[in-house]
Protein backbone atom coordinates (compact mmCIF):
# COMPACT_ATOMS: atom_id res chain seq x y z
CA UNK A 1 0.00 0.00 0.00
CA UNK A 2 1.30 3.29 -0.86
CA UNK A 3 1.03 5.77 2.09
CA UNK A 4 1.64 9.58 2.85
CA UNK A 5 2.32 10.94 5.82
CA UNK A 6 1.95 14.80 6.09
CA UNK A 7 2.72 17.04 8.55
CA UNK A 8 4.65 20.46 9.30
CA UNK A 9 7.10 19.72 11.66
CA UNK A 10 9.73 16.45 12.33
CA UNK A 11 13.15 16.25 13.89
CA UNK A 12 14.78 18.02 14.74
CA UNK A 13 11.73 19.48 16.22
CA UNK A 14 10.26 17.41 19.33
CA UNK A 15 6.67 16.76 20.12
CA UNK A 16 3.99 14.06 20.00
CA UNK A 17 3.53 13.80 16.21
CA UNK A 18 7.29 13.79 15.10
CA UNK A 19 7.90 10.93 17.57
CA UNK A 20 4.76 9.29 16.44
CA UNK A 21 5.95 9.75 13.09
CA UNK A 22 9.26 8.69 13.61
CA UNK A 23 8.45 5.62 15.26
CA UNK A 24 5.49 5.06 12.68
CA UNK A 25 7.27 5.01 9.42
CA UNK A 26 9.81 2.39 9.49
CA UNK A 27 7.47 -0.03 10.85
CA UNK A 28 4.65 0.55 8.08
CA UNK A 29 8.01 -0.08 5.78
CA UNK A 30 9.33 -3.11 7.57
CA UNK A 31 5.66 -4.42 6.97
CA UNK A 32 6.10 -3.88 3.11
CA UNK A 33 4.09 -0.38 3.29
CA UNK A 34 6.00 2.05 1.08
CA UNK A 35 5.94 5.28 2.64
CA UNK A 36 6.16 9.18 1.42
CA UNK A 37 6.55 11.83 4.72
CA UNK A 38 5.61 15.24 3.18
CA UNK A 39 7.21 18.20 5.74
CA UNK A 40 8.94 21.42 5.99
CA UNK A 41 12.20 22.83 7.37
CA UNK A 42 12.65 22.93 11.03
CA UNK A 43 14.31 26.31 9.84
CA UNK A 44 12.92 29.47 8.81
CA UNK A 45 14.51 32.26 6.86
CA UNK A 46 13.27 36.03 7.99
CA UNK A 47 11.16 36.97 4.64
CA UNK A 48 13.06 40.68 4.06
CA UNK A 49 12.27 42.87 0.62
CA UNK A 50 14.65 44.38 -1.36
CA UNK A 51 14.11 46.90 -3.77
CA UNK A 52 16.60 48.17 -6.15
CA UNK A 53 16.71 51.22 -8.51
CA UNK A 54 18.25 51.58 -11.99
CA UNK A 55 18.45 54.77 -13.77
Amino acid sequence: MNIAMLHWGFPPIIGGVETHLTILCPRLVEKGHEVSLLTCSARRKAMTQSTSTRE
